[in-house]
């Protein structure tokens, strides 16, 4: 046991001074902040643990107070909407220093990402949404949505803010109205918007960080780049933008991690996503108007899964059509008998008269001309 114990110890000493191309790279090379990210990680599960105490036993108003302000992003979180968060928490910790920026992310996220965050959420200013009190936060930033429905039970910390910036990249269709719930229904002048049509959310906050000579850790470069490769489609889809490829090209100056990159990059189906596959070529319905291949299929799921657009993406390529619809209804989350519908768009590029973003924003969704979804409320007995 003991020379097992000398052994471990002597690796450990060993590895960091391996060559770029060696060992010490690991999955990514920004493991080497290993220390400083285990006390984050400590530190973290001490907060949600002390808050959890606090919740059971005297109640949250025997918590200390801890000024803060908050980044937030939409339900089923993506890479380009954590990226966005994490970018927009540095940018206000280099600007208001005097009170700390955490990122408390919402109720879901697609497999791989939280395959991602399993093992490097400890090198990103993320809290859980219990160790933040209402009265504590300060400012709050929205990333990659305008729609207060989207954020869950955070949405409620907009009303306590003292201000409200908004940064998405999804721009409204003209022809569309407003979504129906949206974050500018706060107080008059508490809210301030940058909407601008870039390929990724991520985007804006990377042009603002590099205007002020922020210098990233290779962890956040190689969270970004993820972020802004997996809205643009690696730079190929038809919202992309000059910007967005020069926006990445400095995260790869500032130390993104290929390796990492090249390893969570690339999506892949869980078990879940495979079986509404399945399920969705079964029963696909593809027929012919205006001189165009439409899809569309409705599934049926026990609870919210995410990670749908992946599947959405596979079914407009497996049955070969230029639009895509997959409705896919499910329970609401803890049991209730609600049911919703998740409708998710998908349009290939040969498309080019089809405006999903226009199609979807009556219902409350919303996203971009050739990739837009909505979720709708059902009635109680389902559809």
């Amino acid at each position: 046991g003991r020379a097992l114990l000398w052994a471990s110890m002597f690796l450990a000493l060993l590895l960091p001074a391996r060559g770029a191309g060696g060992v010490a790279n690991g999955r990514m090379r920004v493991l080497r902040h290993s220390r400083v990210a285990r006390a984050s990680q400590v530190a973290s599960a001490t907060r949600e643990t002390a808050a959890a105490r606090g919740k059971e036993g005297k109640g949250d108003d025997q918590r200390l107070s801890e000024p803060c302000n908050v980044v937030l992003t939409h339900t089923n979180a993506d890479f380009d909407s954590l990226a966005g968060s994490v970018a927009l928490a540095k940018l206000w910790n280099d600007e208001m220093s005097h009170v700390p920026t955490v990122v408390v992310m919402p109720r879901g996220a697609n497999p791989t990402l939280k395959r991602f965050l399993a093992y490097h959420k400890h090198l990103y200013p993320i809290r859980g949404f219990a160790t933040v009190r209402a009265d504590d936060v300060r400012n709050v930033g929205v990333v990659d949505t305008q729609s207060r429905e989207r954020l869950g039970r955070a949405a409620d910390w907009l009303d306590h803010a003292e201000t409200v910036t908004v940064f998405d990249h999804h721009v409204p269709a003209s022809a569309a109205p407003a979504p129906v719930s949206d974050i500018l229904d706060c107080a008059a002048g508490k809210v301030s918007t940058v909407v601008e049509a870039v390929g990724s959310a991520t985007t804006l906050l990377i042009e603002r960080l590099r205007a002020r000579n922020v210098s990233l850790r290779d962890a956040e470069a190689t969270l970004f780049a993820l972020g802004i490769r997996a809205d643009t489609g690696c730079l190929t889809y038809e919202h992309t933008t000059v910007r967005d490829a020069k926006a990445l090209v400095w995260l790869m100056e500032q130390g993104a991690s290929q390796q990492a990159i090249a390893e969570f990059g690339q999506a892949r189906m869980s078990a879940h996503q495979r079986s509404v596959l399945t399920q969705a070529l079964a029963g696909a319905s593809v027929k012919a108007a205006h001189g165009l291949k439409f899809s569309s299929v409705v599934v049926s799921t026990d609870e919210f899964l995410s990670g749908m657009s992946h599947v959405a993406e596979e079914v407009l390529e497996l049955t070969s059509a230029d639009v895509s619809v997959l409705v896919v209804v499910h329970k609401g989350s803890g049991g209730k008998q609600t049911h919703y519908a998740s409708i998710i768009g998908r349009v290939a590029p040969r498309a080019v008269t089809v405006d999903l973003n226009a199609v979807l924003q009556p219902y409350g969704g919303g996203g971009h001309p050739k990739a837009a979804a909505a979720s709708v409320r059902l009635q109680a007995e389902g559809p």
